[in-house]
């Protein structure tokens, strides 16, 4: 959702034509009826996308894990990563429990990678973002804000601040700024949040949704950013054996199993069937 001519509502509209995804033109009238918790401004347009849902990342990385193991992948966890080391043919990862060494190493490592290849110089720039979750007390409203009633949406309510969220799954209303945040490093991330920021988004919901919305409870992450918000998916510039990957700035794990794809196929110097230019190191 946003006026006309904003980002969401541009971009979401050339990304639906340019890959055939059936979608819904919606004025603030339409959008009031169809969506009763909405509480569109005059100016306010959407585009409806039916085949959208939810990824529970959780559940999915459980299961990523497991079909990795299934098929002969050894996962270790609790190890730090010290150095990453070109040796000859090979390549060294040193970690606070040992040394491994392999023909071909894929580093997707988040907030961290400026930390693990400072040689790189990439201008990653590492935000925190606090999420909430709001339960509603009005009784003739809830019926609108759970899935049956209530789209995943993401608004661009006052150029250039925009908020995404998702309907109550239980525990209210999830709702977040998207690229707003302080900077920080990812080692010195406070999970604290303040009762500013809980009014803020407080604010925000009551401006924009039929809801008489009490703070539920918060939690914060990191978004990675790259100038322009693509990703980064290349070979160490040096050395094609080793492959960088940061699908980040905020919209990445919705693309981890063709992310995934596609590094396995770089490692495996097979041909790509996507087109990785737009996320090249040198396009800094």
């Amino acid at each position: 959702m946003g006026n006309e001519n904003s980002m969401v509502i541009k971009g979401a509209k050339l990304s639906a034509e340019t890959h055939n995804v059936p979608y819904e033109y919606l004025n603030n009238k339409e959008i009031e009826k169809r969506f009763p918790a909405l509480k569109p401004t005059a100016e306010t347009v959407a585009i409806v996308e039916k085949s959208a849902g939810i990824l529970f990342p959780e559940e999915c990385i459980k299961t990523n894990l497991k079909l990795a193991n299934k098929n002969g992948a050894l996962l270790l966890f609790g190890e730090t990563v010290q150095s990453i080391n070109i040796k000859n043919s090979c390549v060294q990862v040193v970690t606070d429990k040992g040394i491994y060494e392999t023909e071909k190493l894929i580093v997707s490592v988040g907030a961290w990678l400026n930390d693990l290849l400072p040689e790189l110089k990439l201008p990653l720039n590492i935000k925190r973002q606090v999420l909430f979750w709001f339960k509603n007390e009005d009784k003739q409203m809830q019926q609108f804000i759970e899935p049956k009633g209530l789209p995943i949406f993401i608004w661009e309510y006052n150029l250039p601040h925009v908020f995404y969220g998702f309907p109550d799954l239980g525990n209210g209303i999830k709702i977040a700024p998207h690229h707003e945040g302080q900077p920080i490093h990812p080692d010195l991330l406070s999970k604290e949040v303040y009762k500013d920021e809980i009014v803020q988004m407080k604010n925000i919901l009551d401006e924009y949704f039929n809801v008489d919305a009490t703070f539920n409870f918060s939690d914060v992450c990191m978004y990675t950013n790259t100038p322009d918000e693509h990703f980064i998916i290349d070979y160490y510039p040096s050395n094609k054996n080793i492959i960088i990957a940061s699908p980040c700035s905020g919209h990445g794990f919705k693309f981890s199993s063709v992310i995934g794809k596609t590094l396995c196929d770089m490692a495996t110097e097979q041909p790509l069937q996507f087109d990785i230019s737009p996320f090249k190191i040198n396009r800094f």
